[in-house]
């Protein structure tokens, strides 16, 4: 049945078997990515990528910039603020 192969299949998933996703994803390339975007004027594309790699990375600040700044230049001006704000990276 197909729920019986759907079951197995999360059987062998386990959270011990789960490596740190962090290690494993190269926040550098992302990171990159991003900057690219942001150069290209594909703002949007640059917020979705910027955002991902704000919370793989526990919200650095410089993550937290690019996010911001992307939103800023795609006209969120105060989506941009908050983003700052809510951190205390104003100051």
């Amino acid at each position: 049945m197909a729920g019986e192969s759907e079951g197995n299949s999360l059987q062998s998933f386990s959270p011990k078997n789960e490596s740190n996703t962090t290690n494993d994803i190269n926040l550098e390339t992302l990171r990159r990515r991003v900057r690219k975007y942001i150069e290209m004027h594909l703002y949007q594309a640059a917020i979705f990528w910027a955002d991902k790699v704000a919370s793989l990375s526990n919200e650095e600040a410089q993550d937290i910039f690019w996010l911001a700044q992307s939103l800023y230049y795609s006209g969120q001006y105060h989506r941009a603020a908050i983003c700052i704000k809510s951190r205390n990276l104003h100051k």
